[in-house]
């Protein structure tokens, strides 16, 4: 999933976030995307298309969708992605590396 692989670099996508939603809410109608992501309906049309296509979410006969397993798996994935990507934004870098620095002239 190419979408997945720039995650650690870039901003939350839209599929992201229905994955996100539907992790939260279970189940949603495409008019509960278009209310919460604020994106246009092309944006969210295309998105649930890949994510259909991908089999990460399901659309079921009264035209709800849901996370399929694979979906729910990563969703999860995300979260655990998202935090720390959370986490390296609020890191001093340039601390991180005289402490790598320290560590290396003890250890290395």
């Amino acid at each position: 999933m190419i979408w997945f692989n720039c995650f650690a670099i870039c901003p939350e996508t839209v599929k992201e976030r229905i994955l996100t939603l539907l992790k939260e809410e279970k189940q949603l109608r495409y008019s509960d995307f278009v209310k919460r992501l604020e994106k246009p309906d092309k944006t969210i049309y295309v998105s649930l298309k890949e994510l259909l296509k991908n089999n990460l979410v399901r659309k079921n006969e009264r035209g709800v969708y849901e996370l399929t397993e694979e979906g729910r798996k990563l969703a999860e994935e995300l979260e655990v992605y998202r935090l720390l990507r959370e986490v390296l934004e609020r890191v001093d870098i340039e601390i991180v590396r005289k402490n790598l620095e320290k560590i290396l002239e003890k250890y290395g």
